[in-house]
């Protein structure tokens, strides 16, 4: 089977660097013999959907620094601080062969082992932007874990998002384990793919005294006009550390 090459070019960025000398950034990556890009790349944008590669010219964000992205920018700022200077060593190590034992699929679908300090930021990012505990000790079970298939439900006449998730798994009985769930903006009941901006929802605690129930509902910030539909982006985050791969699902508003 044909390999994967990562061509890396210098550029001076706000995301953390991994351990490498400057700021590196992933541009594109390139898989080889089968010619598939994903990624930027010399002022080009490759991506994929149902139909297979395409390109498309890339174009600057009209507003690159709101809020959110600030918000974004400083929790990952801090997480490396906490990295380079309140982890121990032996902490720091743990992440290490955490990360040599839990692959990581790729844009393009390819396995790849991050390092100790990205499964780090992966890990902590997402829990600290919506008030959940940072996990400086690297999880144990060399996995992402799994989080089973969540649906999406809303009315117009009620103005309710209903999130609907399997409660029996464990992680609803666990102290510090959340469902981080975010949402799309409304979209035309022909839209089939969307891979964001996402904005955040719920996020929705698994306790040992009183543990979540299937649906929890949450209102919608505007008025939900019934045909339209919702994408929702969901991820497991387990008091140990571990956060799943990212959900996608989508549902049309009912009247």
């Amino acid at each position: 089977m044909a390999g994967v090459s990562e061509r890396r070019y210098q550029k001076q960025s706000g995301y953390p660097n991994t351990g490498r000398t400057g700021k590196v950034i992933h541009m594109a990556l390139i898989m080889t013999f089968l010619g598939e890009l994903s990624g930027k790349l010399n002022g080009s944008v490759f991506a994929r959907n149902r139909g297979g590669t395409y390109v498309r010219k890339w174009a600057k964000p009209t507003n690159p620094n709101t809020p959110a992205q600030q918000l974004i920018r400083t929790v990952m700022s801090n997480l490396v601080i906490a990295w380079q200077t309140i982890l121990t060593q032996l902490q720091r190590d743990n992440w290490a062969t955490y990360a040599a034992n839990v692959p990581f699929v790729n844009r393009l679908g390819a396995e790849i082992f991050l390092t100790g300090q990205n499964h780090y930021i992966r890990s902590n990012s997402p829990r600290v932007n919506v008030g959940l505990v940072r996990v400086d000790d690297a999880p144990t079970p060399f996995n992402l874990g799994t989080l089973n298939p969540v649906s999406v439900a809303a009315s117009a006449a009620i103005g309710d998002i209903d999130i609907i998730f399997d409660d029996s798994q464990a992680w609803v009985n666990e102290d510090g384990a959340g469902m981080i769930v975010q949402r799309s903006f409304q979209m035309p009941v022909t839209r089939n793919f969307y891979k964001g901006p996402f904005t955040n929802l719920a996020v929705i605690e698994g306790q040992v005294i009183l543990p979540p129930s299937s649906p929890e509902s949450r209102p919608a910030a505007e008025t939900l006009v019934a045909g339209n539909k919702l994408f929702l982006r969901v991820r497991l985050s387990q008091a140990d550390g571990r956060l799943s791969s990212p959900q996608i699902v989508s549902g049309i508003i009912a009247g």
